[in-house]
């Protein structure tokens, strides 16, 4: 999906299109620009949402848990609600 960019100012939550990309947890959005990439999958479990982002991101870039927010690197999601999430993978801005 192709969608509008966010500001760098933009705060990175599991809905938007702002990622933190290199994982400084600063909460800012790495992908600023006029456009961004990224690949949608809705209702996803969060052990299958830990597990994608554990192998495109690594460890130190995922979730603690399977129930928790994942907000750093590629691959992003909000909390798990009723067993699932919505997956957002940063495919490229500019």
């Amino acid at each position: 999906m192709v969608t509008n960019a966010l500001t760098a100012s933009d705060a990175v939550t599991g809905i938007n299109q702002a990622f933190d990309l290199d994982g400084s947890g600063a909460g800012v959005n790495d992908a600023d620009g006029s456009a961004v990439v990224e690949c949608v999958i809705p209702s996803v479990s969060g052990g299958d949402a830990l597990a994608l982002s554990a192998l495109l991101d690594g460890a130190s870039l995922s979730a603690s848990d399977a129930a928790s927010a994942d907000l750093r690197g590629r691959v992003k999601y909000a909390a798990i609600t009723n067993g699932l999430t919505t997956v957002y993978i940063y495919v490229t801005h500019r």
